[in-house]
């Protein structure tokens, strides 16, 4: 199976992709100034400064060192929290892959099963994760 995507196509998908997570990070940053709670990551693997021969040790948990999840206000089909598809550019997102099956099998499961308004993008999730937690201080 050949998953060669064009220029233009990855463009498309870069574009409603940065709009969705641009989005994301406004709708959290005003939940946030309504004091939604966010927890940790549970069991993030830790590098400890301590080494033990040529290697570092690693830990589960190590207080105060995980990542915020900031995820956890995120969701599919929960009312109470931010939904994916209200996110700018998710609907256009989903319609671009019901146009283009082939290039939608490389990002979409079940494409041919789902229901177009509740397409469930992994890779979208995962980008809002990176971004928040890489570039987002609490």
């Amino acid at each position: 199976m050949n998953y060669l995507i064009s220029s233009k196509t990855y463009k498309t998908i870069c574009l409603l992709s940065k709009r969705i997570v641009l989005d994301a990070t406004k709708k959290l940053k005003a939940a946030l100034e309504k004091n939604v709670y966010l927890g940790n990551i549970f069991n993030f693997p830790v590098i400890s400064e301590k080494t033990f021969g040529p290697f570092p040790s690693f830990s589960d948990n190590f207080m105060g060192k995980e990542p915020i999840d900031y995820t956890y206000i995120f969701s599919h089909h929960d009312e109470n929290k931010i939904l994916y598809n209200t996110l700018d550019g998710y609907s256009e997102l989903i319609d671009f892959f019901l146009e283009h099956k082939r290039i939608a099998k490389i990002f979409v499961y079940n494409i041919k099963s789902e229901k177009s308004r509740n397409l469930y993008i992994p890779f979208i999730n995962d980008l809002i994760e990176r971004y928040l937690t890489l570039y987002t201080t609490s």
